[in-house]
């Protein structure tokens, strides 16, 4: 049967929405801002509205047809934003394979040696995009089913420690929330991967990125309100709030649920690293030869180990800012092919 490379919208949106939200859960192993929920929900708002505007305006200078000659990577120019494209999805996705290793052994009483861990997750995603996008995106929406049906769990078990005195008010919360904003990737490099898919943009791609981008946002929000409620100024300070509250929550004769948890997020992470490295395989299918054609997907998984150890050895905060520029970076070089094809809509 052949193989369908264009995926309907609401196949794809799930897909975006776990991989956007599942930072919220498990988030970089860095020291903790030590910021409010008041400042986090702040920060995520202008995040969203950030993106939001950024696509806007994406989508309404650049052009479907500029976008399909981009992709071929037929043309100079359109080859040196490609380049840029596969440098900022193999560098996420070699945060994100550390951040996955890290949280593995975070929460495992016997870790596996780091490297098996990379192996196996690396392993996984490159079987996924194997497959096809299309397989990629049914299981994405099994998984947002059981992420969402997580975190419904995981704020029910823990709605009795819940106290609302433990919530913190600040009359300048913006500063909280300018360095969670300038410590964090605004931008995340999983819209370039959605770019680089086969979908009419002007119509449901702009549609399907503000869906996700918007409840990326409310979840991140929520998530950080939950973690306070519960922890109080403690929140603050966990390496992960909500894996602690997984710990804590129950439910009658259940008292934990974290392994149930983190299975799921675990999933969540694999489909994030799927989705990052079937970007940096498309950025570098058009970066080679047709002849070339079976070398892209060991290209792409050779850049994605590159950018792993990179992001081992340089501090993750400065990854995430390195990170947000260049996804922003990227969407201009796109802006500016579509200006120099003389492309209007």
């Amino acid at each position: 049967m052949k193989q369908v490379n264009v995926s309907p919208e609401r196949q794809i949106a799930p897909l975006l929405f776990v991989a956007l939200s599942v930072d919220a859960v498990v988030r970089p192993f860095v020291v903790p801002d030590q910021i409010s929920a008041q400042s986090a929900v702040w920060a995520a708002a202008f995040s969203a509205v950030s993106v939001c505007a950024v696509c806007a305006v994406f989508f309404r200078v650049v052009s479907d047809r500029s976008l399909r000659l981009l992709r071929s990577g037929r043309m100079a120019q359109a080859k040196a934003v490609l380049l840029l494209f596969a440098a900022v999805t193999a560098l996420s996705g070699g945060s994100s394979l550390v951040t996955t290793e890290r949280f593995y052994r975070y929460v495992s009483d016997e870790p596996t040696l780091s490297l098996i861990t990379a192996a196996i997750v690396l392993l996984a995603a490159l079987y996924a995009v194997s497959r096809g996008m299309l397989t990629m995106t049914r299981a994405a929406g099994v998984i947002c089913v059981l992420f969402a049906a997580g975190a419904a769990l995981l704020l029910i078990s823990a709605a009795g420690s819940m106290r609302i005195e433990n919530l913190s008010f600040s009359a300048y919360p913006f500063s909280g929330a300018a360095l969670r904003i300038t410590t964090s990737c605004v931008f995340p490099a999983e819209l370039l991967c959605f770019l680089l898919l086969k979908l009419p943009m002007h119509k449901s791609g702009a549609r399907c990125i503000r869906r996700a981008v918007v409840w990326m946002a409310l979840f991140f929000a929520g998530a950080a309100v939950a973690a306070e409620l519960v922890l109080g100024a403690r929140a603050a300070q966990q390496m992960q709030p909500l894996h602690t509250l997984a710990r804590l929550g129950g439910l009658s004769v259940f008292k934990r649920f974290d392994a149930l948890h983190v299975g799921i997020w675990l999933l969540a992470l694999l489909m994030k690293q799927s989705l990052l490295l079937y970007g940096t395989r498309t950025a570098v299918r058009g970066l080679l030869p047709e002849r070339a054609a079976n070398a892209c997907l060991p290209a792409a998984m050779a850049l994605t180990l590159a950018g792993a150890f990179v992001c081992a050895a340089v501090p993750q905060r400065v990854v995430g800012v390195v990170l947000s520029y260049g996804t922003l970076a990227a969407f201009g070089g796109a802006l500016l092919f579509s200006k120099c094809l003389g492309v209007e809509q």
